[in-house]
């Protein structure tokens, strides 16, 4: 039988560990997480009605995180130049309509990442003051009630997307 399942977030917080010390950050309005993608290649040969946009899975191409905020407590942390480890925690509703069945799952995303920008805002009355912050990122990891689900680390030539390392096979070969 086919099942639906509904998760929204309901509450979250992030810590930024930069200069040796842990800060838990305040008044963050959202986050935009990286996107993990691999370099393509197009495939093309005679006979195909046309290319294949084929991507190469144990490469990875630049991510970026972003933060968005209020500039609340501790935010003025997120400017501070060089490697930043986040602690991106969430807890999230989740409801599987085909069993009638309500919970709360834990996501917890590691990032490690370089500060690269921030946009100061928009100035309107009656709001406040808010920045973006913008890394580049070099390890990104996902765990789904404390199970590693995914790992994206540029440094470490590590690639692993729902549990399956992409890049042992190739190491592999090449000794």
């Amino acid at each position: 039988m086919a099942q639906k399942v509904y998760v929204n977030v309901a509450d979250h917080k992030l810590k930024d560990k930069v200069g040796g010390k842990n800060w838990e950050v305040e008044d963050i309005t959202s986050v935009v997480l990286p996107t993990v993608s691999h370099p393509t290649i197009a495939v093309d040969s005679a006979g195909m009605a046309g290319s294949i946009d084929m991507p190469n899975q144990s490469k990875l191409e630049a991510m970026e995180f972003t933060i968005n905020h209020n500039n609340g407590t501790n935010c003025p942390k997120l400017l501070t130049p060089g490697l930043h480890k986040f602690d991106f925690r969430l807890a999230r509703h989740r409801y599987n309509v085909g069993k009638a069945d309500l919970g709360v799952e834990g996501v917890r995303y590691e990032i490690t990442a370089v500060h690269k920008s921030t946009e100061h805002g928009t100035v309107e009355a009656g709001n406040p003051l808010g920045s973006t912050e913008r890394y580049s990122v070099t390890r990104f990891v996902r765990y789904i009630n404390d199970k590693e689900d995914t790992v994206a680390d540029i440094m470490n030539g590590l690639i692993k997307l729902n549990g399956k390392d992409c890049v042992s096979a190739v190491k592999a070969i090449l000794g």
